[in-house]
């Protein structure tokens, strides 16, 4: 259970994919509806844009701080999303229309900040990405691991770790990213006088 109601996996990626649907039509519409709808032009589309950001960055500001709100607030981004893009269709001057895209922002903001943090808690860390999973066994990483890494005491420990992930890389299947993967940490080796044994040890 989550956020006080049953949430079903299938329902979430049918809900996310209509609204990445929405969101794609939108993205090609606004254009014509700030140049010709309302005569902005280019300007017009500048605010636009503007507007969904704005209203964007606030929406995943308010993403969910606990568990038990999940639900309601997953709901309530749909909502505002629906409504603002409503509003803004609907809307005769830009003013109006970049008031309706901004909540239609904050809705968005909102939606995927939620719908990330439903899906960490509702699929099952055993059915996580192969691609993620290759990525961690290539870095020695656990990919089930949670919290903050440590992070590196200096800009040599850093310059190491990124050529210890060139070498696990270059062990690639795919040829030509191994051979740029090898060449890459070949020259860093070279200019920062580390040896591969050093790099693996």
């Amino acid at each position: 259970r989550v956020g006080g109601g049953e949430f079903r996996r299938p329902l979430l990626v049918l809900t996310s994919g209509a609204v990445m649907l929405v969101a794609g039509a939108t993205n090609v519409a606004e254009l014509v509806l700030a140049s010709d709808q309302l005569g902005g032009g280019r300007s017009g589309f500048a605010l636009l844009v503007a507007a969904f950001g704005c209203g964007m960055l606030t929406g995943s500001l308010l993403g969910p701080s606990d568990d038990g709100a999940l639900r309601h607030r997953y709901l309530l981004a749909i909502a505002l999303l629906g409504a603002g893009l409503l509003a803004t269709a609907a809307a005769p001057i830009l003013p109006l229309a970049m008031l309706g895209f901004s909540v239609a922002g904050i809705g968005n903001g909102l939606f995927l900040v939620t719908v990330r943090v439903l899906m960490q808690k509702l699929i099952p860390e055993t059915a996580h990405g192969r691609a993620f999973q290759d990525v961690c066994g290539r870095m020695g990483i656990d990919a089930a691991a949670a919290g903050l890494p440590d992070a590196p005491s200096g800009p040599g420990d850093r310059i190491l770790q990124r050529i210890v992930y060139l070498l696990a890389l270059a062990e690639s299947p795919n040829a030509n990213e191994a051979q740029a993967a090898m060449n890459a940490a070949q020259k860093l080796m070279l200019r920062h006088n580390i040896s591969q044994r050093d790099a693996r040890d």
